[in-house]
């Protein structure tokens, strides 16, 4: 069977062709494959199964994927105002129905303000890596938070290097 888009078979370029549609273009297949990894030009295509590579990476010990929840990680998070506030003006904004009054000025907080659980679990577990290697150099490959104010406010702050 050949494509609508080449003239090598179908099962070669990971398309199907639709039987009785020649006018009407190859579907794209969804099926997962493996991905062929060289390391150098010189040497063979070596086939990676990504999941397979995954667990065994998580094998090694050597990748926290759970945070602890150490008070000191928490009292660093409050500190530069990232996650879930417990103390402080928000924690006593949601005691009082989300309202907070100053004489004339009133605030009202948002029921859903803050971090989702992702992105709680996430600072917390960058707060715990640099608590746990202090004297290690942190890679954050990707952010953290969407907002590149706060990625960087990490940065400068605890995520940083001392």
């Amino acid at each position: 069977m050949q494509t609508a888009l080449s003239s090598r078979p179908a099962a070669l370029t990971g398309c199907r062709a639709r039987v009785g549609a020649s006018q009407r273009r190859a579907q794209i297949s969804r099926v997962p494959q493996a991905v062929d990894v060289v390391a150098s030009p010189t040497e063979a295509t070596e086939r990676v199964d990504g999941r397979t590579l995954r667990r065994s990476l998580n094998k090694t010990g050597r990748y926290v994927r759970q945070p602890n929840n150490d008070p000191e990680s928490q009292r660093k998070m409050d500190e530069h105002g990232v996650g879930y506030s417990t103390s402080g003006l928000v924690a006593q904004m949601r005691t009082q129905g989300n309202i907070w009054k100053e004489g004339e000025v009133t605030i009202k907080l948002a029921k859903a303000y803050g971090y989702c659980w992702g992105v709680e679990r996430a600072v917390r577990m960058a707060y715990e890596a640099r608590q746990a290697h202090p004297d290690k150099k942190l890679f954050i490959t990707n952010e953290i938070i969407h907002n590149p104010e706060v990625n960087q406010g990490g940065r400068m702050k605890a995520w940083k290097q001392p």
